[in-house]
């Protein structure tokens, strides 16, 4: 984990003929949603500054989404991938689907947890209240793990910093299996997890993807360092 400045914009981090990466800062939505009007959108992005081919229309979601495979919470930072035609769009997709793309989160909850576990219960729509999700026997099955990399007080309750592992891409996972195992993470109001003081987003950034290569299968790794605002938060305890 490092330092970086903070930079509320999208940036370009690696790009070929086939798909990009970026970076999506806090309080950009990754593709349209009807419920929240007036905020940036990441797609929107795509649209005005990468060329994409959208001369096939076999596949709806691709072109509303301008080729983002996948999605971050609106309050999440790190990294997406973008696919630059429908073909490619599907095929990193495939690889979501088949478990052959490594995803890496760092998370600060509340709560001393144990050095490593996991937990594994399935993830549900919350019919009680819109907009959230819940462990239920009638969701899918979903799994994270997670490792321990710092542990701290602050006015007497335990803060545990952790490299989150979600081996399934369920809605608000992560902060709903932290929140069902009593670590909310910090600043996730929507489940419980309290903020700190100054605290303007929860803690929660995807700073690691692992995946091979559409077309020549070789194996890729991207990283995102720490944003600042987590970072001085963390360092401010």
């Amino acid at each position: 984990m490092g330092k970086e400045d903070m930079d509320n914009k999208v940036k370009l981090l690696w790009e070929d003929r086939f798909f990009l990466v970026v970076y999506k800062p806090a309080g950009m939505l990754s593709v349209p949603a009807e419920t929240e009007k007036g905020i940036p959108v990441l797609s929107d992005w795509v649209r005005d500054n990468i060329e994409i081919d959208l001369s096939i229309r076999g596949d709806f979601s691709f072109r509303r989404r301008m080729g983002v495979v996948h999605r971050l919470d609106k309050d999440t930072s790190g990294l997406v991938l973008v696919a630059k035609s429908e073909a490619v769009f599907l095929k990193l997709q495939g690889f979501f689907k088949k478990r052959e793309v490594e995803k890496e989160y760092l998370a600060l909850v509340w709560g001393e947890t144990s050095s490593t576990g996991e937990v594994k219960m399935p993830i549900e729509r919350d019919r009680s209240r819109f907009g959230r999700f819940r462990v239920g026997i009638e969701g899918k099955e979903a799994l994270t793990k997670f490792r321990r990399i710092g542990l701290k007080r602050n006015q007497g309750k335990f803060l545990s910093l952790l490299e989150v592992f979600p081996w399934t891409g369920r809605t608000h996972q992560i902060r709903v299996h932290f929140s069902y195992l009593g670590w909310p993470i910090v600043g996730d109001g929507l489940y419980g997890g309290e903020s700190l003081p100054s605290q303007k987003r929860l803690f929660l950034h995807a700073q690691k993807i692992v995946l091979p290569h559409p077309i020549s299968r070789q194996r890729l790794e991207f990283k995102s360092p720490c944003p600042a605002d987590l970072w001085f938060l963390w360092e401010a305890i």
